[in-house]
């Protein structure tokens, strides 16, 4: 059985869409398939029968970084009986989907797990949009990663894992899911939202070539082996005959949600993000490189309505870059607008310098959201790409 329905881009499936699943099965489906959110959420299974409760777009023309993930669903049935349900990681690239392996099939896949691992449901807030709002239960299904792929099993595969902190020092995770108790307070747990600043050739499209989801100038992609982000990098150009910037952005906007997570009458109950970028950058030569952020407000809260999106400002910070040739890791702090902005284009560019030439080299780009966990709600999952303490030590998290 196959349902349209759901919240649009909600990470995590309703209490009506769930009633609806239910019932199918109830009513004696063998599978249920939802659609509708236009982005991936999780599976669940009810009296031994999967739900998938949306496998994403397909093939579809949303201009937003959220909406290009997606998966296939491969099941395998003896008669009526599930023997074996397979994830196969998808992305939306140029509005066609492109199987994808490494970094970009790890997020996809722990996206779909941290949604299946998920006690919460998809509510409608005041202002019409969209939250996640912690429920009682456990969960019934989890993905666990087999070779690029996720099976879907009906167990959580979880273990306690130790990680040693410097003073406000980011550590580096990867593609983490964390649970939130008693073992994460006092850490910030950062979230990288672009996915995709390793530049990397993640797509099976017969063409070899990194940069997905980038918008860069034509032939500035480069193979650097030397790069810690990988080989794929970007290179940028500028000299005293050129007169104007030179940037590469993420193609799509990125979402900067002020809240996640909400109460049943639709109150934020989660602490306010704070946002930075992290990226390694060589530099040789003259020209100053910066990060440039343009803001939006995008509203898609009216059904009957198209979305509007409108410009806030865009704002342009240096890059520290040293300028000695060699990779250096830096972070800098995104501030947001007066009045707010849920959406913006992040890039990093180089201007033309006073004299002579200068060249700058990017790898990889994320851009992180930071949330204390002592702010988050107890027992949900929680993506970590990034964790960090004020004074430092030893920490035991539970991870999946």
């Amino acid at each position: 059985v196959q349902l349209h329905g759901g919240l649009p881009f909600a990470e995590t499936s309703s209490a009506y869409l769930d009633g609806a699943t239910h019932a199918a099965v109830d009513a004696g489906a063998d599978l249920v398939i939802g659609h509708h959110p236009h982005v991936v959420q999780g599976f669940e299974f009810y009296k031994d029968t999967l739900i998938a409760h949306s496998l994403g777009n397909f093939v579809f023309d949303q201009d937003f970084l959220s909406t290009h993930p997606s998966i296939v669903l491969r099941t395998v049935f003896e008669g009526d009986e599930l023997v074996e349900a397979t994830v196969y990681p998808v992305m939306v690239d140029n509005y066609r989907p492109v199987a994808v392996g490494g970094d970009a099939a790890a997020r996809i896949l722990r996206q779909v797990n941290e949604a299946s691992l998920q006690a919460a449901t998809a509510i409608r807030l005041p202002d019409r949009r969209v939250g996640s709002s912690p429920v009682a239960g456990g969960a019934t299904a989890s993905v666990v990663v087999d070779n690029g792929r996720g099976r879907i099993v009906a167990t959580t595969d979880t273990a306690r894992t130790s990680f040693s902190l410097d003073p406000q020092q980011p550590l580096e995770l990867g593609a983490a899911l964390l649970t939130i108790d008693d073992s994460t307070a006092g850490l910030a747990i950062g979230r990288d939202l672009f996915g995709y600043g390793d530049l990397e050739d993640v797509q099976a499209d017969g063409t070899v070539a990194g940069g997905l989801e980038w918008s860069i100038p034509p032939n500035s992609l480069e193979v650097d082996e030397a790069s810690p982000a990988g080989p794929w990098t970007v290179r940028l150009d500028r000299s005293t005959q050129n007169v104007t910037d030179t940037s590469a952005r993420t193609a799509a906007r990125v979402s900067l949600p002020a809240h996640r997570w909400f109460s049943e009458d639709g109150l934020p109950i989660d602490g306010n993000a704070t946002y930075s970028v992290r990226g390694w950058a060589r530099r040789q030569g003259s020209g100053i490189p910066f990060v440039r952020v343009s803001y939006y407000k995008f509203d898609d809260t009216d059904p009957t309505r198209a979305p509007e999106s409108k410009a806030i400002e865009t704002i342009d910070l240096e890059l520290p870059a040293v300028n000695d040739g060699q990779w250096h890791d830096l972070w800098v702090d995104l501030p947001l607008p007066p009045g707010g902005a849920n959406a913006a284009l992040v890039a990093v560019g180089l201007s033309p310098p006073a004299s002579r030439s200068g060249t700058v080299w990017i790898d990889g780009f994320d851009v992180v959201e930071w949330r204390w966990a002592d702010q988050l709600p107890d027992g949900i999952w929680v993506p970590a790409d990034y964790v960090m303490a004020p004074a430092g030590g030893s920490v035991t998290l539970t991870t999946s």
